[in-house]
C-alpha cells in the first residue's frame, strides 16, 4: 500500500520538468556539433549519399550520438544494419515468390 500511496502523493509537475527527461535535442555543446558534422561528412565519404546508401541524415547522426562519434562503431552498425535490410527484403521476395507458385 506505501507505493500506491508514493505514487498519488508525487507532483506530475516535478516530474515532467525533470532534465533527465529531456531529450536532449538542442543541448549539443560546440564541439560536440563541430564532430556531429565532421562525422557525418566521414561517414558520407564511406557508405554514400542516402540513395545508394539507403541512410538519411538523421539516421546517421543518431548513430554517431549512440556511439558518441566513434566512427568504426558507427560504420559497423550501419554496415551491419544494411546487411539485415537487404536479408529482410531478400526473405520477403523468396515468401512473395513462394506464395506465386502456389497460387
Amino acid at each position: 500500500m506505501s507505493r500506491h500511496r508514493l505514487v498519488r502523493n508525487m507532483n506530475i509537475q516535478d516530474v515532467l520538468d525533470d532534465d533527465a527527461l529531456s531529450d536532449g535535442g538542442d543541448d549539443m555543446t560546440e564541439e560536440q556539433q563541430v564532430l556531429m558534422e565532421n562525422g557525418l561528412l566521414e561517414i558520407r565519404g564511406v557508405i554514400g549519399d542516402e540513395a545508394s546508401s539507403g541512410f538519411d541524415d538523421a539516421t546517421i547522426k543518431d548513430v554517431l550520438w549512440e556511439y558518441y562519434f566513434d566512427m568504426e562503431r558507427a560504420l559497423s552498425w550501419l554496415y551491419d544494419e544494411r546487411d539485415r535490410r537487404i536479408a529482410a527484403i531478400e526473405r520477403k521476395g523468396r515468401l512473395f515468390f513462394g506464395l506465386l507458385l502456389l497460387g
